[in-house]
């Protein structure tokens, strides 16, 4: 396990899981608070804090598509090959610091990689006083153009020091869904009011949402005001999309920043902009997310 401490920030990142946020910790004051759920004990709520999701995001249908008039079927596709590829095996560590950490994974080293494509995948994770930013980046080892996505799957602790956090969510639609599987029937629509969070306002913990929005400006914030600070998010162009999941009854929701919409393999064929990037063989694709905290 690796440890990584700044002025506001303590983070711990296990390798041996997918390189995964374990979790997660801000300061406010004297006291540090669980940002994240902490699931490094055997009775954790959940398996990571946070996961990277990489050579694509969230679910492909049955775990087939067709790339350049190749049929591929993926393993897993009772679940739609569900959170890419890399969050189940172990990572090398290529360097850490006190504040700082890479993490990287080839799949030529994994017998069992379920994708078809050679890559690599490598995460860069930074702290500063005030901020934790995480760069990842896929390059295409293969001798022939990958398509791929990829994104962040952290969860956040509802209940903060007794306060209930508050969500300011720019996009411009959501992906229809009306089979409830997780995968998009259409191209974007018009934000229901439930789904709405264009303004800041409080979460509402009686309606589940699990949903991809369209036209995520890069930018969000979710807030705990009675407990006095905020948590900024901040990514890269090639995160044009965003999916909320906020689960009825359960102590933690998600905010997911990708590149690709659910099923994008699917969706593009269909003239449906999903976010789905090429990328050529020795190439890259790599975004950043960064969290900023401000305490008020």
């Amino acid at each position: 396990m690796i440890s990584l401490e700044s002025d506001d920030w303590r983070l711990w990142i296990s390798p041996e899981n997918g390189a995964s946020w374990m979790a997660c910790e801000i300061r406010s004051g004297a006291e540090w608070l669980s940002l994240m759920p902490d699931c490094r004990g055997d009775d954790a709520p959940l398996g990571a804090a946070s996961f990277c999701l990489a050579p694509y995001s969230n679910r492909i249908r049955n775990g087939r598509f067709v790339y350049a008039g190749d049929a591929i079927q993926l393993d897993d596709a009772r679940k739609h090959a569900i959170h890419g590829a890399v969050r189940k095996l172990p990572w090398r560590t290529v360097s850490s610091s006190v504040d700082a950490a890479v993490c990287r994974i080839d799949s030529r080293e994994h017998e069992s990689f379920n994708w078809p494509w050679p890559m690599i995948t490598t995460m860069d994770t930074r702290l500063a006083s005030n901020s934790l930013t995480s760069t990842l980046t896929i390059e295409n080892a293969s001798s022939r153009p990958m398509p791929a996505g990829l994104g962040w799957h952290p969860y956040f602790t509802r209940t903060i020091a007794g306060a209930s956090p508050t969500l300011l969510l720019p996009v411009e639609g959501v992906f229809p869904d009306a089979s409830g599987d997780g995968l998009p029937d259409g191209s974007a629509v018009e934000l229901p009011g439930e789904f709405d969070y264009r303004e800041a306002r409080p979460i509402a913990p009686d309606i589940h949402v699990d949903h991809c929005m369209s036209g995520f400006s890069g930018q969000a914030r979710i807030a705990w005001p009675d407990a006095g600070f905020a948590i900024d998010m901040q990514t890269s162009e090639p995160c044009r999309f965003a999916i909320l999941y906020l689960p009825l009854g359960e102590p933690c929701f998600a905010l997911e920043p990708v590149t690709n919409v659910n099923d994008a393999f699917n969706l593009e064929p269909r003239g449906i902009d999903a976010g789905l990037r090429e990328i050529a063989p020795g190439g890259t694709l790599s975004a950043t997310m960064t969290l900023m905290l401000n305490l008020f």
